[in-house]
């Protein structure tokens, strides 16, 4: 089974705010690339918010990445993979 983002983990990383997420999201940590050169400020915030609200309701890891195009493509109306 995959991991599951419960707001509990995040909770315990401090990541349960809006503001802690995007400055992940903004610097990377880790695996994970920093978008602050890819994306806007409002692009992070409104990714961060999703991702909160996600974790907040046990958001499943498989089928994550689809989960968030969908999200990108319903928000800017483009392919995120066009983005980079």
């Amino acid at each position: 089974m995959g991991k599951i983002f419960k707001i509990e983990i995040w909770e315990r990383n401090k990541l349960d705010s809006v503001e802690a997420i995007a400055y992940l999201v903004k610097n990377g940590k880790n695996n994970m690339s920093a978008y602050q050169e890819r994306l806007t400020e409002i692009e992070i915030e409104k990714v961060s918010a999703y991702v909160l609200e996600e974790a907040k309701n046990a958001w499943h890891y498989e089928g994550m990445m689809s989960k968030v195009k969908s999200f990108w493509d319903s928000l800017f109306n483009q392919d995120i993979s066009r983005k980079n």
